[in-house]
């Protein structure tokens, strides 16, 4: 009697650490919107990502070593169940935002969940279709065994195809109305590949009989037809975030082609893609449609051309091998929900930047984590060497996450500072705004919008070379051309118009399709201190020759004074 008691109390020990384990990985996705704020990096939920995330994953890990194998096999369903319990809660927080009862995080659009904007938050939801999937062709197979076997089984059958028929049904919902066909497109394969693997042996017998029957053929012929023109169809339904994103991946493999090993860094992707782009169109090689949709992106709406651009073709090889070996643990483990989500993930990624979020992030990192622990646990023989590696593993994402963490933790509380003073240079006091964002430098050199802020306040008050230094620095973190344009400006009233020329130009090919820097240039040359007239009014005429991407009225404003000035 006191050896069961002692089993149960080690169990119930050992579930609750895997479940703590659980809930602190995930605490990012309960992040408010101060600390998920875009302009400050998100700061704050990657210090959380980091914090809880290492101890959680070390938790989760030696729970799971220290679990009998038998409760090893129910670990992966309690890990897919919390994540389908988070993907409800993300959806009731839209409807209610859907509704009018919650606010939306972006002001453009009805709803967001607890994420900045709709694409993320549909690739997030998406993941709960192949976990739906799973326990609703999981719950008929259990409710037909135990009809004989178990007569409970059947009430938890039951209960495990309401949670997933509900989770279903929001998915559905919500997917829809949030526009993004990267989203679709991951919960369609991800789906479709949890029922493949439930029902392999069917779906083998059929396809080896396809080609026996004509009828079966053309149904498959017709199958696919209607596939292209889903596939048409939606990349019409916005075609021109569509092509954006494929200039976005041309450029990225360019940029990855001058540094194929050693990458930019983790922060110098924005950079590298600004410097492929100006090169590839100052050499003359992109079309209307390109110049057209080009933008200065901070990641490549695809997370291997990312991962490759930051890293190298190295960094890119460990990012797949991770994704493959935690999609084969959870297939061996025969977790083909797990496996779903995250084949939806890695379709989703594909079009999309969900691991550039730490709430988003927080969810894969628990997927693989309980995908490669439970499996290692299932499989290994030598027990005892496991725990060898486990424990120094264990103790270093622990430590390297406290340290981690402390640093986006300064960032956080520096960018609070920040958003406190930053009010000032709105209301376009740049003096008294350069002495407040003077003792923040040094904290907040990461941050590319306030050297942004900071440079131009300076620019403002007069501090050209000043200006200037901080413009580099933020040059090195974004590739917007307005940090071009301003130190055009500074070496303009320093006199030195050639290297202003030379910016002008460079934030003119960078970004093609924005007349600003050609405008700039132009009142260079006409202003008396220049005086290069014939250059003054060949840019007027391009000016008012280009067809800008955006009507406004500063546009406009531009092409009337080009007019004015050709008109002279």
């Amino acid at each position: 009697m006191k050896s069961e008691k002692i089993k149960f109390s080690w169990f119930a020990f050992t579930i609750g650490l895997f479940v703590s384990g659980l809930l602190l990985i995930l605490q990012p996705l309960f992040a408010d919107g101060p600390a998920l704020n875009a302009d400050a990096g998100q700061a704050g939920g990657w210090a959380m990502l980091y914090r809880y995330g290492g101890i959680g994953v070390s938790i989760l890990w030696m729970s799971v070593l220290m679990c009998p194998k038998k409760v090893v096999r129910v670990l992966p369903d309690v890990a897919s169940l919390m994540l389908m319990g988070c993907v409800v809660w993300e959806a009731v927080v839209a409807l209610e935002q859907l509704y009018g009862d919650g606010i939306s995080n972006h002001a453009l659009y009805r709803f967001t969940g607890t994420f900045l904007n709709p694409g993320p938050f549909c690739g997030f939801v998406a993941m709960g279709v192949p976990l739906a999937v799973h326990y609703l062709v999981k719950s008929d197979k259990l409710q037909a065994t135990s009809e004989k076997r178990h007569p409970d089984g059947k009430l938890v059958a039951r209960g495990l195809s309401l949670v997933a028929l509900l989770t279903l049904i929001l998915c559905l919902l919500l997917l829809p109305a949030g526009m993004s066909r990267s989203a679709w497109m991951a919960a369609i394969t991800g789906g479709a590949a949890v029922y493949g693997m439930h029902w392999r042996s069917k779906i083998k017998n059929w396809s080896s009989r396809l080609f026996r029957s004509r009828k079966r053929l053309m149904m498959a012929g017709v199958a696919l037809l209607t596939l292209v023109a889903i596939g048409w169809g939606t990349f019409q339904l916005k075609e021109d975030s569509a092509n954006g994103r494929l200039l976005m991946w041309k450029i990225s493999c360019q940029a990855i082609a001058e540094r194929p090993w050693t990458g930019g860094g983790s922060e110098g992707f924005p950079a590298a893609y600004a410097e492929a782009q100006e090169r590839y169109f100052a050499a003359g090689k992109g079309s209307i449609e390109e110049i057209y949709v080009a933008g200065t992106p901070e990641h490549a709406f695809n997370e291997y051309l990312t991962m490759a651009v930051r890293y190298g073709w190295g960094g890119l090889a460990f990012l797949l091998a991770v994704g493959i070996v935690a999609v084969v643990c959870a297939t061996h483990l025969r977790a083909y929900g797990i496996a779903g989500a995250l084949l939806t993930v890695a379709v989703f990624a594909f079009s999309s930047y969900p691991l550039q979020l730490p709430d988003f992030l927080s969810a894969v990192v628990m997927l693989v984590t309980v995908s490669v622990c439970s499996y290692l646990k299932h499989n290994s023989c030598g027990l005892r060497g496991l725990w060898i590696i486990s424990v120094p593993f264990c103790l270093y994402v622990s430590l390297k996450g406290l340290q981690q963490s402390d640093v986006w933790q300064a960032r956080h509380e520096a960018a609070k500072e920040w958003r406190m003073v930053r009010t000032l240079y709105h209301m376009e006091a740049y003096a008294t705004a350069c002495e407040d964002y003077a003792p923040l430098y040094e904290r907040m050199r990461w941050n590319h919008n306030f050297l942004f802020e900071y440079g131009r306040a300076l620019h403002q008050s007069g501090q050209y070379e000043a200006s200037n230094r901080i413009m580099e620095e933020a040059e090195r973190l974004c590739g917007d051309p307005m940090i071009l344009n301003i130190q055009g400006k500074n070496y303009q009233a320093l006199g030195k118009f050639n290297r202003a020329a030379l910016l002008y130009r460079r934030a003119y090919d960078r970004l093609p399709n924005r007349i600003y820097p050609l405008y700039l240039a132009m009142e260079m040359y006409a202003s008396s201190d220049c005086r290069q007239k014939e250059m003054a009014k060949e840019l007027a005429q391009r000016i008012i020759s280009t067809k800008e991407k955006i009507p406004s009225q500063a546009v406009k404003e531009m092409k009337k004074r080009a007019r004015e000035l050709l008109s002279d």
